[in-house]
């Protein structure tokens, strides 16, 4: 083995570890952990508080309530978390924003850990095109100009997919039940089963897909952001093969930062989003409009063609700026980092992984200045250093192994009656 002593244990799980918290941010708005800011979760609640104000909701009385104190008490934490009174919302409709929040969180977590390395690697490195495209991502074979139409058709695909198992429930397919017990992760007290109401639950992993679609693309103010000028690239800018003009533009982390100041009309249009998807679930479901959901879709992800890097994504604008700040890069040069000193980025980390290594009694003896480890670092970042073509055998050896990760378990059927919903006025 070249004699070289075989590294501690402990080291490959701290390294792993950094390598799972730099690429987290990568998959889209944040779910909310102790690690990270609760996009999904905040765009989603404040849509659906807002929507109840505007519409007449005649569920009570007809969803069914789970007779167990689990629910409420997640709940009564999601309302305070959201800056939500109780008496804001009825029973039924904290249960219904419960359902949406617990599966808005779903695709970036399947009830595991963000500590989960193994469970995360197979949900957010899922190199398949459906993988990417429940983020709103390109496919690794999504190239050109023709990438960007068959991400964002992908995209709505997956969208309807999860709208119509939330349909098949609310209709009551035989097999189907209304209220189901899923897997939830809180930080410090470990996994629990939570009832949610099965339709709202999918509805909410659709408006996962449909939030992803606004931190995951280059759109234009010129129409209010409706329309996609591009869609990001994430499996392939992870890689060491990456190349703009074949693979798109880089997934961007300044993007995904939801509470950022420069980002805030971004997420104020995936919030109206979210709305009139939420409406438009309504309008379908009570059989009101049985083509509002494509609607939605129609006015909210659509390409504009002909943005290329050729044209300069037609502009670009602000965004295409605010993209730019911070986008993805290889793994290995995140690792190693590329700034000398300052800046939030994964170089920023680095003085961290030193500290969690004293810490552990893994540093030994200091690097005389200039050591192979530096070396290896500057090779990493320099722009002109030679790109690594990855052989098919070597992209077939790193692809994850893990197997999707499987639907949840469906629990007893608490009632056979469906919500009737009606309106007194349309969204804001």
């Amino acid at each position: 083995m070249n004699g070289r002593r075989p590294a501690p244990a402990v080291v490959r799980p701290l390294a792993g570890l950094l390598l799972v918290l730099w690429a987290l941010p990568a998959q889209a708005y944040t779910v909310g952990s102790s690690l990270s800011d609760p996009c999904h979760e905040r765009i989603t609640g404040r849509a659906f508080v807002d929507l109840t104000r505007e519409l007449a909701m005649v569920e009570e009385g007809v969803i069914p309530i789970p007779d167990n104190d689990t629910w409420q008490d997640l709940s009564e934490q999601m309302l305070a978390n959201l800056g939500v009174a109780r008496n804001e919302l009825t029973e039924t409709q904290q249960f219904i924003l419960l359902s949406l929040v617990v599966g808005v969180r779903a695709p970036d977590t399947d009830g595991h850990s963000l500590m989960n390395l193994a469970s995360l690697r197979a949900i957010h490195g899922d190199p398949s095109d459906e993988g990417q495209y429940a983020h709103c991502l390109r496919a690794s074979g999504d190239d050109g100009p023709a990438g960007d139409a068959a991400a964002v058709d992908g995209t709505r695909r997956r969208i309807l997919e999860l709208f119509d198992e939330g349909r098949s429930h609310f209709d009551h397919i035989p097999g189907q039940t209304r209220v189901i017990r899923v897997p939830v992760y809180l930080d410090f007290y470990g996994r629990i089963d939570v009832h949610v109401y099965a339709p709202f639950y999918y509805v909410g992993q659709a408006l996962h897909v449909l939030q992803d679609s606004f931190s995951h693309t280059l759109r234009s103010d010129d129409d209010g952001l409706h329309t996609i000028r591009s869609v990001l690239n994430y499996i392939d800018a992870i890689s060491s093969d990456f190349d703009e003009r074949r693979d798109g533009l880089a997934h961007s982390d300044s993007l995904d930062q939801c509470f950022r100041p420069e980002a805030a009309d971004l997420t104020e249009a995936a919030k109206r989003a979210t709305q009139d998807f939420v409406f438009a679930v309504r309008q379908e479901f009570s059989g009101v409009d049985p083509d509002a959901v494509e609607a939605v879709l129609d006015a909210w992800v659509t390409l504009r063609p002909g943005c290329t890097i050729d044209n300069g994504y037609c502009g670009g604008g602000r965004w295409l700026d605010l993209l730019r700040e911070e986008q993805t890069r290889p793994y290995v040069a995140a690792f190693f980092g590329c700034s000398v000193a300052g800046g939030s980025g994964p170089g920023a980390a680095f003085p961290w992984l030193l500290v969690l290594l004293a810490g552990a009694g893994l540093v030994r003896r200091r690097r005389r200045p200039g050591a192979r480890s530096s070396a290896v670092r500057v090779r990493a970042c320099r722009e002109d250093a030679p790109r690594e073509r990855r052989s098919p055998r070597r992209e077939r050896r790193d692809a994850p192994r893990h197997p999707r990760p499987a639907p949840p378990a469906a629990g007893r059927d608490a009632t056979a009656a469906p919500p009737i919903p009606s309106r007194s006025s349309g969204p804001a």
